[in-house]
């Protein structure tokens, strides 16, 4: 049974209980009391207070073999409105979602010559879009995702490879002083991990798998995000593969990302890009075939320390690696069934994940609609 509490003073705690459970499935007031422990009567007057606030809503009427046919409760989806930002290598796209996640507004920009500049570039979108929009729901946050390392507590990017734009920049600061919402900075591997977890309802620990410019994970262990003291543990990318390796821009040697990332493997086949790179191994081009194992060498070794630290049994692979999972899928699931230390106790799962395109906006956008139902606004 879900823990509730039968109180005024945990009102609100209730409150934010039945919109957490209704978002993952339309809930009758008769499931919502089995499951809380709570009285049909509490829960009615519960679920209309949200109601009329215009946070939830009645849907359709269940059919039912005897007695009073259940009516079951949806979000509202014009409640709110939730903010994305991802701030990329590649440049920078805005995401807007409505209270039920449903994208309503995109748009992808480039970089101006300053972090300052961009800042009130991609500010003035955001407004122009909340102001012209056919929604005129209320925005509960704003989330930017960016690659690390971060600083998530004081909101500030530090020095991730090829984002030097925005070095020891407080992102956070630069948002929260040109609108009255509550702001996050996370990574971006963190935001992905828990859109794929919630999305594609995951059950059990997972390791959420990166490649781009270098490799990023994040682990979700007991329902909840792995991150550190400071939100910067889960550095997979930056873990030793090669003693004797060259030194990598993060002060370590022979960092996994330095032989296994994107730009590493597209040189490694003598590609032009990684989408030729996979055109040519998806027509069995051999060069273009042994540097996607060399890759799935290293991120199987990745994948093996990550279930051995921390037991893992899902292993999703996110952003330019699913296009190639058609090699490293298999891999993978070969390595840990050879060689992870819980082999023999628990099954592996290595799949694509199923965010697609603006995966990580969405996933941003997403991540504060999360802080929003873990708590982090009023009812």
């Amino acid at each position: 049974m879900i823990k509730a509490h039968n109180s005024a003073i945990m009102r609100e705690s209730n409150q934010r209980l039945i919109v957490d459970m209704i978002r993952k499935k339309p809930l009758s007031r008769a499931d919502l009391s089995r499951a809380m422990g709570l009285s049909r009567a509490a829960v009615t007057i519960l679920t209309d207070s949200l109601i009329e606030q215009g946070i939830i809503m009645n849907g359709d009427v269940v059919k039912s073999e005897s007695g009073r046919r259940p009516t079951l409760l949806h979000l509202n989806p014009n409640a709110f409105i939730s903010i994305g930002i991802d701030l990329s290598r590649d440049g920078c796209e805005i995401l807007l979602t409505d209270f039920s996640g449903n994208e309503i507004f995109g748009k992808k920009m480039d970089f101006l010559e300053s972090a300052e500049k961009t800042v009130a570039l991609i500010c003035e979108e955001i407004s122009l879009a909340l102001t012209n929009g056919s929604n005129s729901a209320t925005p509960l946050g704003i989330c930017i995702c960016a690659p690390g390392p971060i600083d998530s507590e004081k909101g500030m990017i530090l020095n991730p490879s090829g984002l030097s734009l925005f070095h020891n920049y407080n992102v956070k600061h630069a948002f929260s002083s040109r609108f009255a919402l509550p702001v996050y900075l996370e990574k971006d591997t963190n935001v992905l991990a828990l859109a794929e977890k919630n999305r594609n309802n995951v059950q059990g620990d997972m390791l959420f798998l990166l490649a781009d410019h270098g490799i990023g994970c994040s682990i979700i262990k007991n329902g909840h995000l792995f991150t550190g003291r400071d939100g910067m543990g889960g550095e997979l990318g930056h873990t030793t593969v090669d003693i004797n390796g060259p030194t990598c821009a993060c002060g370590n040697v022979g960092c996994a990302e330095l032989y296994a990332s994107i730009p590493a493997t597209v040189q490694k086949a003598g590609a032009s890009s990684w989408n030729d790179l996979i055109c040519r191994a998806e027509n069995g081009d051999q060069k273009a075939m042994t540097a996607l194992r060399e890759q799935g060498k290293i991120l199987s070794v990745l994948c093996i320390n990550a279930v051995n630290l921390f037991e893992p049994l899902n292993i999703v692979l996110g952003g330019e690696l699913t296009n190639a999972d058609f090699v490293l899928k298999e891999m993978i699931e070969n390595a840990l069934d050879r060689a992870a230390f819980s082999r023999k106790v628990h099954q592996f799962h290595v799949y694509s994940s199923c965010l697609g395109k603006n995966a990580r906006a969405y996933a941003a956008a997403m991540t504060a609609l999360e802080y929003y139902f873990n708590g982090g606004m009023h009812l």
